[in-house]
C-alpha cells in the first residue's frame, strides 16, 4: 500500500464543483486544525461523517461545516448504542457510504472502525485519502 504524506494541506489539489467528501477517523484524534485545513483545501459542497458524540475527526468535520452554511453536512450516528450492538458502527459506515454517495473520503488516524470504513469505501470504489499525521505519531 502506498501512503501519501501531505506536508502542507494545501498540497492537496482535489476540488471540483459538487464535491462530496466523507470523513472518518478515531474519536481520540486531536488535530482539528489539520481536519479543517484539508476540508478548506478541498472546498466540498457536502461533508458527511459518523457523528461521534465523543469527539475526534467527526466532531472537527462538523465544526468546520458550521462555519460554512452553504456546505451540506450529513450526520450518520450509529442506530444503536455500540455497547448494545457492536455492529452499529459498521452498519452506520455502510449507511453513510450508500446514502451519502461520497466522491472521496478523508481518513484520519483511528482504530478498527476507521479501518472498516476505509474497507467499505474501497469495496464501493470510492477513493480514500489516508492522512498520516506526523503530530499524532510524536
Amino acid at each position: 500500500m502506498t501512503a501519501v504524506m501531505l506536508h502542507d494541506p494545501f498540497d492537496l489539489a482535489f476540488s471540483y464543483p459538487g464535491l462530496r467528501v466523507f470523513v472518518t477517523g478515531g474519536r481520540d484524534y486531536k488535530n482539528e486544525e489539520l481536519v479543517q485545513a484539508l476540508l478548506c483545501a478541498m472546498q466540498p459542497t457536502c461533508v458527511m461523517h459518523g457523528a461521534s458524540p465523543l469527539g475526534g475527526a467527526d466532531l472537527f468535520a462538523d465544526r468546520w461545516c458550521a462555519g460554512f452554511p452553504e456546505v451540506e453536512c450529513l450526520r450518520f450516528p450509529p442506530l444503536y448504542p455500540l455497547y448494545v450492538r457492536p455492529s452499529a458502527g459498521p452498519e452506520r459506515n455502510r449507511q453513510m457510504l450508500d446514502e451519502g454517495a461520497p466522491d472521496i473520503g478523508l481518513a484520519f488516524p483511528g482504530g478498527k472502525g476507521t479501518a472498516g470504513c476505509i474497507r467499505e469505501a474501497r469495496t464501493r470504489r470510492i477513493p480514500v485519502i489516508r492522512v498520516i499525521d506526523e503530530a499524532e505519531a510524536e
